[in-house]
């Protein structure tokens, strides 16, 4: 069973472009269409599902940037970068689709959330040291990076349309920071009908945010351990195929 169709997006996925009213656009928009998109994803369906028992969920990895590696978040989780180095490699061995979501602003500000515009700062923004990637989680060639300018990864981006092309029904989302972009990534991510867990070890804020955000939110996604993913999977699968029973009844 296909998941709802979703509508699209004003978006960036890479070649793609989004800019908020008032900014100049610097490469066209493409978009498919509904019935291309399906055809794509039964066809990728058809492609991969016996491939790998991991072909229904892909790995989001947010803001795995140096702006949002602050001290203070480093002192909570050290060992983060190793983790997430560790999960992108499981990830990919797996077969799961890998999404790399990032801020990047342009420095004339003019995609700048409104707040950030009355500070005059925000993090993140183009040609700067602080936009640049976490070598740890740097993609691979062919793996999507999907730019954002807000704190949703969902909100004005292609993600939605990327995941819903290859199939995707569960997500593991990870990165920084917890309480913020995390948090607000996962949670669209469930109300657009995705399964979602955020890898509890492989995201960071202040000690006492990240505890308290996945402590605060069970009925909006789960969270699991990276040592815990590969045992985890088969209630996964029932969970999702679930879902499409109750899609289809």
């Amino acid at each position: 069973m296909l998941a709802p169709q979703r509508r699209p997006s004003n978006s960036i996925v890479r070649g793609t472009d989004w800019r908020p009213r008032g900014c100049p656009s610097e490469s066209g928009r493409t978009f498919q269409s509904s019935s291309e998109a399906l055809l794509e994803r039964r066809s990728h369906l058809m492609a991969t599902l016996t491939a790998s028992p991991w072909s229904r969920y892909a790995l989001v990895l947010v803001d795995l940037q140096h702006d949002f590696w602050s001290d203070a978040v480093a002192a909570t989780a050290p060992e983060l970068p190793d983790r997430v180095a560790a999960l992108l490699a499981y990830a990919r061995a797996e077969g799961l689709t890998v999404v790399h979501v990032r801020a990047r602003f342009r420095p004339d500000g003019c995609d700048w959330m409104a707040r950030y515009r009355l500070r005059n700062w925000i993090p993140c923004i183009d040609g700067t040291p602080g936009v640049e990637t976490l070598p740890c989680a740097a993609e691979l060639p062919g793996e999507p990076v999907v730019t954002k300018q807000s704190f949703d990864g969902f909100l004005g981006t292609g993600l939605d349309e990327l995941l819903a092309r290859r199939g995707i029904r569960g997500l593991l989302v990870a990165g920084l920071i917890t309480s913020t972009c995390v948090l607000f990534t996962a949670s669209t991510a469930t109300q657009r009908g995705y399964l979602v867990s955020v890898v509890s070890d492989c995201c960071s804020d202040r000690e006492e945010l990240h505890d308290a955000t996945l402590a605060a939110y069970p009925f909006v996604f789960g969270t699991v351990r990276s040592d815990q993913i590969a045992e985890r999977r088969i209630a996964w699968d029932a969970d999702l195929d679930r879902m499409d029973t109750l899609e289809t009844s």
